[in-house]
């Protein structure tokens, strides 16, 4: 007799009926949980496809940018430019100072004019096309991160009963910074353990603002890469604005990986870590009003 029915027969006082009819119950629910993850998984293949289509496009900020610094260096050279050419050798003066001599690709069908205003049209598309795939990234990896945490969790009445399944609350927000990259923000204490021991990878940078209560701050940094400034100053903002230093004008940073990063045990959200750099930050309320507008905050 199988183990379950046996434990069921001891439970119910009457009949092998019940008992049986349990069994069948529980091995219903055990084909619906299977037939279900395998659903999760066709679904996590499908969205990752997706998402690997959509960062080809989020990565092509250095088109715009190219199209924008070619279209201005012909407008400060338009003179010079022979009509017909498929390409011109132009001087460029750098932010040091310093000069050098960069070759422009044209389209000979085009007068020096219209090439320089094709060129600047061109850096506007692809900057509302960046913007656009940003946005879409956030949800896709929401939705990914959404697929994860469901296929994770152990199956519930909720989670097996014909109907459509709830949405399940990210542990997280997300934002994003100015060349387009995450940076994750914990909900709450126990949010902030979910997110630095459970989302976050031995190599991402972990933040938070020193001295003061605040949100756990996760930068999902690719092995080996170097943080930039303008990404370390966006995350920054983010732990000052999401602590007790909110709304004041500076505050104290410390970052580290989160590798180095330890729970204080009984205490949610506590932690201890090492290895790390501390600076003051003062708020450029620009910076921060641009994050909080580019925020994914969907429960």
């Amino acid at each position: 007799m199988p183990a379950r029915l046996a434990s069921a027969m001891r439970d119910e006082p009457l009949p092998v009926a019940r008992a049986a009819e349990r069994l069948g119950a529980l091995a219903e629910t055990d084909v619906g949980t299977t037939h279900e993850r395998a659903d999760v998984n066709t679904r996590l293949s499908k969205l990752r496809r997706t998402i690997k289509k959509v960062e080809a496009d989020a990565s092509r900020s250095d088109l715009s940018a190219r199209y924008q610094r070619d279209g201005e260096l012909l407008a400060r050279h338009l003179a010079e430019v022979p009509r017909g050419a498929a390409s011109v050798r132009l001087l460029e003066y750098l932010p040091d100072g310093s000069t050098v001599e960069r070759e422009v690709q044209l389209d000979p069908r085009r007068s020096p004019k219209q090439q320089m205003e094709w060129l600047f049209h061109q850096s506007k598309r692809f900057t509302r096309g960046l913007a656009v795939a940003n946005q879409r990234l956030l949800k896709l990896r929401a939705e990914e991160q959404e697929l994860l945490t469901g296929a994770a969790a152990p199956p519930t009445t909720a989670q097996v009963r014909p109907g459509a399944p709830q949405r399940r609350a990210l542990p997280y927000r997300q934002y994003l910074a100015s060349a387009g990259q995450r940076v994750l923000v914990g909900r709450g204490a126990q949010a902030n353990d979910v997110l630095t021991f459970k989302v976050t990878l031995p190599h991402h940078l972990w933040l938070h603002a020193r001295g003061v209560t605040g949100a756990h701050v996760v930068v999902p940094l690719q092995k080996g890469e170097e943080i930039t400034q303008a990404l370390l100053l966006d995350a920054a903002h983010l732990a000052l604005h999401h602590s007790d230093s909110k709304g004041e004008d500076r505050g104290e940073v410390s970052y580290t990986l989160a590798k180095y990063v330890r729970k204080v045990k009984g205490v949610a959200g506590a932690v201890t870590f090492t290895h790390e750099k501390t600076f003051w930050l003062r708020v450029e309320p620009e910076r921060l009003k641009r994050l909080l507008a580019a925020a994914d905050d969907a429960p």
